[in-house]
This record gives C-alpha cells, sequence and structure tokens, in this order.
C-alpha cells in the first residue's frame, strides 16, 4: 500500500492511497514501485501497474516528522520483511522507466568522431532508454546529424556508419552488441587556378600545381612578350603589381 495523507486530516481516505491487486508470496522478492504524477497514484509490482487512483493537483504536504518505509507510527504497523535498494526520485517515473531500472539493459558505448578537419556528428535519441548519455542497447537505430567541414573542406566518407559511402552531413548507425565508433571523413577540396593571358606573354604560377588548397597562396608572375607591355590584372586578382599573390578562398 503506498499512502498519502493529501489534506492531512490524520484520515487515510480513499483517495489517498493505492494498493496492488495480487497477495505477496513469502520468501520471495518483490520489486515494488510507487508514483504520482499530478493525475493519479500508481502502484506497479516487478514492473508492472497493479493499481490506480485517480486525484488530480495534490500537493505532498510540507513535515518535519520522517518517511515511514515499511511501517508506520500511528497504526503501530510494519513490515515482517526485508526492503532493499530503496529509492526516491523528485519525479513520477514512467512505467519503461521503472522496468529498466528494475532489470538494466546492457549498454554500449557509441564514439563519434571525425578525421580531417571539422565537426563531430551528434547522435539521435543521445542514448537508450535505461542507459547513461552515449550509450545504447544492440540494435538500437540511431541518426547522426551535425557533420559540418570547415570552410575548404568537404565530405568525403563515413565510417562505421549505415552508408559509409555517403558524402551527406546525416548518417545513420545500427548499433551493434559491443562498443561502437563512427566517424565523418572530411578531405580538403581541390580547387583550379586559371590563368588567361590576353595578348601575347606567360604567366608563371609559383608554386605550380594542378590543383591548390583554400588558403593557400599563390605568386603570379607576368612577362610580356617583345614588343608586348603587361598592363595589369583583372578578375580574382586587380591592380598592376607584377608579380603579384592571390589567396585561394574557393
Amino acid at each position: 500500500v503506498f499512502r498519502v495523507d493529501w489534506n492531512q486530516d490524520g484520515i487515510m481516505d480513499a483517495n489517498e492511497q493505492v494498493q496492488g491487486d495480487i497477495i505477496l508470496q513469502a520468501n520471495t522478492w518483490y520489486y515494488i514501485a510507487a508514483t504520482y504524477d499530478g493525475t493519479a497514484m500508481r502502484f506497479y509490482i516487478d514492473g508492472t501497474l497493479r493499481g490506480t487512483t485517480s486525484i488530480s493537483s495534490a500537493a505532498i504536504p510540507a513535515s518535519n516528522k520522517p518517511i515511514w518505509i515499511g511501517g508506520n507510527d500511528a497504526w503501530g504497523e510494519y513490515f515482517p520483511g526485508r526492503i532493499d535498494e530503496f529509492r526516491i526520485y523528485n519525479r513520477a517515473l514512467s512505467q519503461s522507466e521503472i522496468q529498466n531500472i528494475m532489470n538494466p539493459p546492457t549498454c554500449f558505448a557509441l564514439t563519434l568522431s571525425h578525421t580531417g578537419q571539422g565537426s563531430n556528428p551528434v547522435a539521435s535519441p543521445a542514448n537508450s532508454a535505461g542507459c547513461s548519455a552515449g550509450q545504447f542497447t544492440a540494435g538500437a537505430a540511431i541518426n547522426l546529424s551535425g557533420a559540418v567541414p570547415t570552410i575548404g573542406w568537404q565530405i568525403s566518407s563515413w565510417t562505421g556508419t549505415n552508408n559509409n559511402a555517403s558524402t551527406a552531413s546525416t548518417n545513420t548507425v545500427t548499433m551493434p552488441a559491443s562498443a561502437h565508433t563512427a566517424s565523418v571523413n572530411y578531405t580538403q577540396i581541390e580547387y583550379t587556378l586559371t590563368v588567361n593571358v590576353v595578348g601575347n606573354g606567360v604567366v608563371a604560377k609559383s608554386p605550380n600545381q594542378t590543383t591548390y588548397h583554400y588558403g593557400d597562396v599563390v605568386q603570379l608572375t607576368a612577362t610580356p612578350n617583345t614588343g608586348w607591355t603587361f598592363t595589369g590584372w583583372t578578375g580574382d586578382l586587380t591592380g598592376t603589381t607584377n608579380p603579384a599573390s592571390v589567396t585561394i578562398n574557393g
């Protein structure tokens, strides 16, 4: 029986108590839980709901008296058995939460990481029911999102996911029955620098490469042919300075 004297009149009314609907057997351990969520008192035995008493907007009265577990001083009732692992929560647990506490699931850690430059992906949900943050039960379906490459980088692949060849910022993982790591892989974007010459002459690039990365600085030196004069740069590089440098920025 779970009782709360909501109106503090010293009388246990029908809406101030809830009890189970089965008789407990001697020499047997049971997992007992009682909750109140603002609408009803509920009584669970071994994770199964065994009694409900409806009462709305009741407030647990403040008292300087100690909490009695397994008895009460008013009627001299005492429980002739053993009570172990008693817990009090500051909220009403759901039935599934009670069941998970009674029979904790086997949880495995999921580590999320990345290679290259960018952010780690984020798992949703953050954990399986009954598991700590970052831990999941075997077979759990996990959504990954939030993979954002640093500017000049791109997603090239994933590892440890259901679609490792994906270049999208989202993915999924099916949790195995062991600790697992999932990673998003970033690689640098290869940029080309195109130099067009108007008139007769050549432009030398230093360093002279087929592709460049974001932030690379390339020096351009214009050499006009005989009879021609260098007059300036247009496009992503402007001015008349020669040689001049251009920074690769996409």
